[in-house]
């Protein structure tokens, strides 16, 4: 479903990421692992259309070239975005947030059905539909930020380190819905420094190093692989 080529991106200065590749299918977790500063979120960043491209990069969904499209083009193609750091509305409720989210869509009984599927699969969320987010707890915060990607109904979810200063348990509880989602029919896309409890989900992954592609395999072959496991898991 997407397919990226010869990918070399910056912010208007230094060249971040120089020739990366990748390729993700339908109904697949793909995981972006490698140490800090690799590039692994300017991958999604220039998916999203908010980075600077060179010209011979190239991001194919479904056909459709990516570059040169602004972000809301690319929203309505069916990707949606999960930055790093949660970033909810802390002063609107969690009902709220959501409605923020289908920002795009007119019918009012297509946000209700939305919202409906989010509370389905975010039971608590639905419990704390009034509640202002910013008294979620952190677990809470982050499934209301992927719960509002959802709203849109992607075909494609980006995230960016969903662990983030989360509990180990909320952890595991974050990635199952993950794979719930992966399931149901939307692809994800994620970064992460949880690299081991990543791996786990990931249909496949890629390891990157200074901006460039390192290694690539299922998720179950890197964690198996003795140079991932020396430089990234801690072995």
């Amino acid at each position: 479903m997407l397919i990226i080529s010869h990918l070399t991106a910056s912010y208007g200065g230094p060249t971040i990421i120089k020739d990366v590749a990748l390729e993700i299918n339908e109904k697949e977790i793909v995981t972006l692992i490698g140490p800090n500063g690799a590039g692994k979120s300017t991958v999604l960043r220039s998916i999203f259309g908010i980075t600077q491209l060179n010209k011979n990069s190239s991001i194919r969904f479904f056909d459709q070239e990516l570059t040169g499209l602004s972000t809301q083009e690319i929203v309505q193609l069916g990707i949606t975005y999960d930055p790093q750091g949660r970033t909810i509305f802390p002063s609107l409720t969690v009902d709220e947030n959501l409605d923020m989210g289908a920002y795009l869509l007119i019918d009012s009984n297509l946000v209700r059905e939305r919202k409906d599927y989010v509370y389905k699969e975010f039971p608590r969320l639905k419990e704390r539909r009034d509640q202002k987010s910013k008294t979620l707890s952190g677990g809470e915060q982050q499934m209301l930020a992927i719960g509002r990607c959802l709203m849109l109904s992607p075909k494609l979810l980006l995230l960016d380190e969903p662990s983030i200063g989360l509990a180990p348990k909320i952890i595991a509880e974050v990635f199952e819905k993950l794979v719930q989602i992966r399931d149901s029919g939307v692809s994800i896309l994620m970064v992460e420094q949880n690299a081991t409890q990543a791996l786990k989900i990931s249909d496949r992954a890629y390891v990157l190093e200074l901006g460039e592609n390192r290694l690539t395999g299922t998720g179950h072959e890197l964690l198996k692989n003795p140079e991932v496991k020396k430089l990234y898991l801690g072995a």
